[in-house]
C-alpha cells in the first residue's frame, strides 16, 4: 500500500529540484 501523502511530497520535491536546477 502506498502512502500518497509521502508520494506527493516526494514528487513535489523532485519537480521543485528540477525546476531549480534548470532555471
Amino acid at each position: 500500500m502506498v502512502d500518497f501523502d509521502v508520494l506527493i511530497k516526494v514528487i513535489m520535491a523532485c519537480i521543485g529540484g528540477l525546476v531549480f536546477y534548470v532555471s
